[in-house]
């Protein structure tokens, strides 16, 4: 499916290619040449900027959707995205380098969770400390800096965790002020707005400011019962772990 959508090769062409002992079909079924006439066909897409930009922005698109597709969350999907965890980056990074913001505001916590699931944290890092540098609107791009969050987060990097979440809060909660967002839309940002909270809170509970944590989780309380149930579970488990370090447990 992914060669016939990003580079229109039928069935009958690529049977065609293994006959000609130029495409060999592994053992999981998937399609692989040989790296030198893999470095090949790089060196000849190259050749024609216009089709290499068409050829990447296709496999760009095909692979974030199937991120989209995918829930980082069961193990079954984790393992379909492990399996093309090469091309999702690779996606990733031309829509980075095309400069897609929106491509990579709906992308980026899903990457940061599935890398981090998948055991692939150093990953995770060098690609999302590129991602700030690349993309130009970095810094006002909430979801990115949710996902750098988290990852810091992950790392044990605190300090840092805690001034990127800080930062990626006041940006989204300058989005829900938009009078003119769609209902959807701000359904999305609000659930974005909970994930950083959920991350500073953390981060806040590690590094003894339970108080702070308590009264964030507070605030989010109530936006939190109005959306999916698992927001709430996930708030209400924060709440009571920084309610129990502060040793109030009535």
């Amino acid at each position: 499916e992914a060669a016939q959508q990003v580079a229109g090769a039928s069935l009958p062409t690529l049977i065609s290619l293994v006959d000609k002992s130029l495409l060999q079909v592994s053992d999981d079924w998937r399609y692989e040449w040989h790296p030198l006439l893999y470095q090949y066909a790089e060196e000849k897409l190259r050749e024609d900027p216009d089709s290499e930009a068409r050829t990447r922005t296709k496999h760009s698109h095909y692979y974030l959707e199937l991120l989209l597709d995918k829930t980082p969350t069961s193990n079954a999907d984790l393992l379909v995205l492990e399996v093309e965890r090469d091309n999702i980056v690779a996606a990733w990074k031309w829509a980075l380098s095309v400069q897609d913001t929106a491509s990579i505001a709906k992308t980026a916590p899903l990457l940061a969770l599935f890398l981090m699931r998948t055991s692939h944290l150093r990953q995770a890092i060098n690609v999302f400390e590129h991602a700030q540098d690349a993309l130009e609107d970095a810094g006002s791009c909430g979801p990115l800096q949710l996902a750098r969050a988290q990852i810091l987060e992950r790392s044990g990097q605190l300090n840092s965790a805690k001034q990127i979440a800080q930062s990626a809060l006041t940006l989204l909660k300058n989005q829900t002020d938009t009078s003119n967002a769609s209902d959807a839309w701000r359904h999305n940002v609000e659930a974005a707005q909970i994930d950083v909270v959920l991350v500073l809170s953390r981060c806040l509970v590690r590094m003894g400011d339970t108080d702070d944590a308590r009264a964030l989780l507070e605030q989010v309380h109530d936006i939190a019962t109005q959306l999916v149930s698992h927001k709430l579970a996930a708030v209400l488990a924060e709440l009571g772990h920084a309610l129990l370090m502060t040793g109030d447990v009535t």
